[in-house]
């Protein structure tokens, strides 16, 4: 029982510095030795628990993702309609955008990598963006049908455009050199101005 412990720790540590690596440097400049020595394990532990660098990083990236879904579901399923569900979707997304949680830059780097990588790299977020989208067309539909929200919207073009709000204000933060965009005030604005899109005037 101990041991599994041990190896748990040891995995755990292993991610959380390459996390901060991956933030600093990005994939290609980062390798398996900085990892070893930062993380304080050897060549053979790390690769114990990861095959490669590759299998490393997206490792790590399912855990980013698992977060982000962990964080989001227990709101999800307490709240008490679409309009509110959308609301906790916006607003953990912002949470996930901040420049502060992990440097814009190296999810974009990772458009540039080898060709067999980067194959993998967009099917891996073709995924996760058609499940965010998936998710949003289901609310939209639910609140059309309620009659929470306008019954002539669609919600799968809809869900693609609450989408790319969100990842056009995450390239905008990451351009931000001068501090202009007060992240707090955009997701409140943001927020309001989508649900004022869907819902129906009463």
């Amino acid at each position: 029982m101990v041991k599994k412990v041990v190896k748990k720790s040891t995995k755990e540590r292993i991610l959380n510095v390459t996390m901060k690596l991956f933030n600093e440097k990005g994939y290609a400049n980062t390798s398996i030795n900085e990892v070893c020595r930062r993380a304080k394990v050897s060549k053979g532990a790390l690769y114990h628990h990861f095959k490669s660098k590759e299998d490393l990083l997206f490792t790590f990236m399912d855990k980013f993702f698992e977060d982000y879904y962990n964080e989001m579901a227990p709101l999800m399923q307490q709240a008490k309609s679409p309009s509110d569900q959308i609301r906790i979707m916006i607003d953990i997304s912002f949470k996930f955008i901040n420049p502060e949680t992990i440097n814009p830059v190296f999810w974009l780097s990772l458009l540039n990598e080898g060709k067999n990588i980067k194959g993998r790299i967009a099917e891996y977020f073709d995924n996760v963006y058609f499940g965010f989208r998936t998710e949003l067309k289901k609310l939209i539909t639910q609140g059309k049908k309620s009659g929470e929200f306008r019954k002539y919207l669609d919600s799968k073009t809809i869900a693609v455009i609450i989408t790319g709000v969100i990842e056009g204000i995450g390239i905008q933060l990451l351009f931000d050199t001068k501090k202009r965009l007060k992240l707090n005030s955009i997701k409140k604005k943001t927020t309001e101005y989508i649900l004022e899109m869907l819902e129906v005037k009463r």
